[in-house]
């Protein structure tokens, strides 16, 4: 199934949207970010999009959390942004009130129409219990899809071996799906070639073991801001490179 994932700006820079996308992804699920690329274009109209993202998807998460204060009875309390509200109602207008639900980040205040809602606690030390609350969620609005099975590992070259055991290597790579970064760098000290650093990692792009996107960094050189590629494992690039490591 496809599911967006909506948040505030604020929230999309921390862990938790990140951490849904690579939970989905591993349930054998589409995440769409709002923050994607490519979901909304220059020249779009935001709110009509949205109803457009909202008939194209299956589901929605929409992450509340503390990003404005309000004065709330003659006390100051943190609430969800206001877009966030406006989309949780979107996307249970459209897809139906059971295939919407909410990751709550701290303690912001709910709406009162949902203060009995049942939400995801996305708090770090609650995360295993949350991703089990997902798992069950999705399986009770559809039959959760299979992650796709990874191919077979006699189908990579050794220099695809060498990025998938790179990329695990980082202690974060396996168990939180983050990405990853300085790799073709790192590559090439593993006694690759510039050239077959780059080939191997697009190759595995288009496998579909890696996810790849670009980061904001600083030239050690110049010392001025520049952008560099960033690397993720899909759950069949894990899969692929735990099997090389026992190999």
């Amino acid at each position: 199934m496809k599911i967006f994932i909506g948040s505030s700006s604020e929230a999309a820079k921390r862990d938790a949207i990140t951490n849904l996308a690579y939970w989905l992804e591993s349930l054998g699920h589409t995440p769409v970010r709002w923050d994607d690329p490519g979901v909304f274009l220059p020249g779009q109209d935001i709110f009509a999009r949205l109803i457009e993202i909202a008939r194209e998807v299956d589901a929605a998460v929409l992450i509340f959390s503390e990003d404005d204060q309000v004065w709330y009875r003659n006390a100051q309390v943190t609430q969800p942004r206001d877009n966030v509200l406006l989309e949780y109602g979107l996307f249970a207008g459209v897809t139906g009130p059971s295939r919407v639900i909410v990751g709550r980040e701290g303690s912001p205040k709910n709406p009162a129409d949902l203060a009995g809602l049942v939400h995801l606690d996305l708090s770090p030390e609650r995360q295993a219990f949350a991703r089990a609350q997902l798992h069950r969620w999705l399986q009770s609005i559809g039959s959760a899809t299979p992650p796709a099975a990874p191919r077979s590992n006699a189908a990579l070259t050794p220099e695809e071996e060498i990025a998938l055991e790179e990329i695990l290597s980082d202690p974060r790579a396996g168990d939180r799906g983050a990405w990853t970064y300085p790799v073709h760098q790192n590559i090439t000290r593993r006694g690759l070639t510039s050239a077959e650093a780059t080939l191997a990692l697009n190759s595995l792009v288009q496998k579909g073991y890696l996810e790849a996107v670009e980061v904001e960094t600083m030239d050690r050189l110049t010392e001025k801001p520049s952008k560099a590629p960033a690397f993720r494992l899909t759950s069949a690039g894990i899969a692929a490179a735990t099997q090389i490591r026992r190999a």
